[in-house]
């Protein structure tokens, strides 16, 4: 397995490298054709074959396609720039975004071909957009994000608004010959930036439904059409000026431009109402984390669908049609009379909107909220507890117990000697029981045979070392899992199949090992090693899990090897055997209290619960005891899973789970525990809420993208339960 990974490895750096060589070249070969097309339109103008303005105007146009030569959609930066030059960035557009004061100095002549009411307004849309752009571009790049390509290209969509609107700003400020080359600038600069907002559009869109890609092929290549068609209007207008064929090639390249992207803006907007119905339902089917889970994710369709909203309608191009028509057939002072006010308020307008939705949308500037739980009811739970006269030799034992945790180096020793001691051991079907009867039952042997201890007690040599996390599994968990999510828990993993991953091989043992060195050292009391095991089980086998005697029948782990199907060999120790008749001395009657008493001595001491991939640990009865234990005493709690995949795969069943139904190995033991807990519908709650991490989750921060694929991911559960419901 390792020597794959190796190179799987090595191909993604390899191919990283290619790809910014690649981008550095791309860059060079754009700029350097920039160059050399205004090398020779300089050549063009001292021959006199065109003229100043025409020069200013292409000038202008190179200028404004330099953003798009230096970003690329395929640039892999991640980290936001050093702090100095974060800062000194947003301290120079704030100085150069000063410029909205200026439409109101009174030797400024704004917009003086206009009536003065329509001035009027040009003053403040233009002051209220270059004030927005310039905070909004300031704030951007004076933050320090986690490190995300999908930003990094936000915060260049929002640096090219920011000079867009500038430069129109600034038109009014210079003199009239170089008002084109700000124009000019500003109108292609406005095609680049069209793109990048749309591929930040496309990206989160194709992250919330991978498998249609919005139901259109290739829509990135469809931006890419529709800027093409942008720019190619723009040229047209610069070379050809006012003639009825250039008016005819313009009109044409804008419908074309109009018609992309409104077929991927509609598109979008029916990909997204239809996710926000499939959620809204469910929120109305479901309670606890899932519901919470769906409203959150109905509040980001909501948002994304008002930005698309936005974004489409108040494209400039669909006011500058109209325009441009109305100026061929009524001449230039009717068209500016009627259209050209409502068509800059519309352009302005759009600016602001893109760059406040890559600002937000991009999780720059807005994070979604996760949601709030509601608090719950009083939880309490009472099991077991000394008897009159007893209470001394309980708490001496509680306390025993307490002190009999393992450590990291412990486990993964034990794990790589445990092929020796458990020949028949495989990784994929052995389970914690087999391990307990065919490995941990001869360690824990005393020479001689006349009793044992603790595999626990062994290790440490007799020493008492106290517990910081009490694990809660099950035993008919595969024993790989068991380890690979204590140390998961050890690493800080999220979920443990690539910890258990990297036990299968010598090489991941090795890495694990050198991770666990900079890991802090925890001790974790785990029931397999800390329980003396020869006090209670080794010289038979624990009792079928289930009344049904067809479902036991199906359980070929009890008494039997799971690899071999070869019957446990039986401890004849001569150790005494305790259980609930002895109350004080028993060692498996006192988890709870162990919890409570570890709780009192240790201050950062926690509840560790390590889910298997069917999830059958919430569906024990001295499993969920724990549980409701680190409830009450307000113990930290974190829930191991095993993948991602096998939360979804369950979402139905643990959408309603309920504690009711769990199981033990002595019915009464079920009864007892269960009339225990005060509040069953409040731990039912509380266990949604800690499986499927909503909390957790739903407030990390993520990118857009991040962002979408969660939506995507509640989506996948809820479409996925009702394919099975079809069925």
């Amino acid at each position: 397995l390792a020597e794959p990974m190796d190179r799987i490895s090595r191909s993604d750096t390899l191919r990283s490298g290619l790809l910014v060589k690649a981008s550095v070249r791309t860059r060079l070969a754009l700029g350097a054709s920039l160059l050399l097309g205004a090398a020779f339109f300089a050549a063009l103008y001292e021959g006199g074959v065109i003229s100043t303005r025409r020069l200013y105007s292409v000038l202008g146009s190179l200028l404004g396609l330099v953003p798009g030569s230096l970003h690329l959609r395929r640039s892999k930066r991640q980290a936001p720039p050093r702090n100095l030059w974060r800062w000194l960035s947003a301290a120079a557009v704030v100085a150069v975004g000063s410029l909205h004061v200026l439409p109101w100095l009174p030797f400024i002549e704004w917009y003086n071909f206009l009536p003065m009411q329509s001035r009027d307004w040009l003053q403040v849309v233009d002051s209220v957009a270059c004030f927005g752009s310039t905070c909004i571009a300031s704030v951007c790049l004076s933050l320090r994000h986690p490190p995300s390509t999908y930003v990094r290209h936000a915060v260049w969509a929002i640096c090219g608004i920011w000079v867009i609107v500038v430069s129109l700003t600034a038109v009014s400020m210079v003199p009239s010959e170089y008002q084109t080359i700000l124009q000019h600038l500003a109108w292609h600069l406005e095609g680049t930036v069209f793109k990048w907002t749309a591929w930040l559009m496309v990206g989160r869109i194709v992250a919330l439904d991978r498998r249609s890609s919005l139901g259109i092929a290739h829509p990135n290549r469809l931006v890419n059409m529709a800027t093409v068609c942008f720019h190619a209007r723009v040229v047209t207008e610069t070379f050809f000026d006012s003639t009825p064929m250039s008016f005819l090639m313009q009109l044409v390249f804008a419908v074309a431009f109009v018609t992309i992207w409104m077929a991927i803006s509609l598109r979008t907007m029916a990909c997204l109402g239809k996710s926000l119905r499939v959620v809204q339902k469910e929120a109305r089917k479901v309670t606890g984390a899932p519901q919470a889970e769906a409203q959150w994710a109905k509040k980001v369709l909501k948002f994304e669908l008002a930005a698309c909203m936005c974004l489409t309608f108040t494209c400039t191009t669909l006011w500058w049609i109209p325009h441009q028509v109305l100026l061929w057939g009524a001449g230039q002072q009717t068209a500016d009379s009627v259209l050209l006010v409502p068509m800059i308020v519309a352009h302005r307008l759009n600016m602001l909107v893109k760059a406040a939705s890559a600002a937000t949308l991009s999780g720059l500037l807005w994070h979604f909220q996760a949601p709030q739980t509601a608090p719950t009811s009083n939880l309490h739970i009472q099991i077991h507890g000394p008897q009159q006269g007893d209470a001394e030799i309980w708490s001496q034992k509680v306390d025993e117990l307490a002190h009999r945790a393992i450590s990291l180096e412990s486990l993964l020793r034990f794990w790589g000697e445990l092929p020796k001691v458990m020949p028949s051991f495989d990784p994929a079907r052995s389970t914690t029981n087999d391990v307990v009867h065919m490995a941990i039952v001869p360690l824990s042997r005393s020479p001689g045979g006349t009793g044992g201890q603790s595999l626990a007690s062994v290790w440490s040599g007799g020493q008492r070392l106290r517990a910081k996390c009490m694990v809660t599994h099950n035993w008919s968990n595969l024993f790989l899992h068991l380890v690979a999510g204590i140390l998961a828990d050890a690493l800080g993993e999220s979920y443990y199949d690539g910890v258990a991953t990297k036990l299968l091989s010598p090489a991941g043992v090795e890495e694990l090992a050198a991770l666990l060195q900079q890991a802090p050292k925890t001790a974790y009391w785990v029931c397999a090693f800390s329980i003396n095991q020869h006090a209670c089980i080794c010289h038979g086998f624990s009792q079928p899990s289930s009344r049904d005697p067809e479902e036991t029948a199906q359980q070929p782990w009890h008494g039997k090897d799971s690899a071999t199907g070869v019957p446990y060999p039986v401890c004849d120790c001569q150790e005494p055997k305790i259980f609930n008749d002895q109350p004080a001395l028993c060692e498996m009657n006192k988890f709870n209290a162990m919890m409570r008493h570890l709780a009192s001595l240790e201050q950062h001491f926690s509840h560790l619960v390590i889910a298997d991939s069917h999830f059958k640990v919430f569906t024990r009865a001295w499993c969920i005891a724990e549980i409701v234990e680190s409830e009450v005493s307000q113990v930290p709690k974190r829930i191991k899973l095993h993948s991602q995949s096998s939360l979804d795969n369950h979402y139905q069943s643990l959408s309603c789970i309920d504690v009711r139904d769990c199981e033990a190995s002595r019915p009464e033991d079920r009864d007892m525990i269960l009339s225990g807990i005060s509040d069953l519908d409040a731990l039912n709650a509380e266990l949604q809420w800690a499986i499927f991490g909503t909390r957790g989750l739903l407030s990390k921060w993520v990118d857009g993208p991040g962002r979408a694929a969660l939506v995507a991911r509640i989506l996948r559960r809820i479409e996925g339960q009702a394919v099975l419901s079809a069925v």
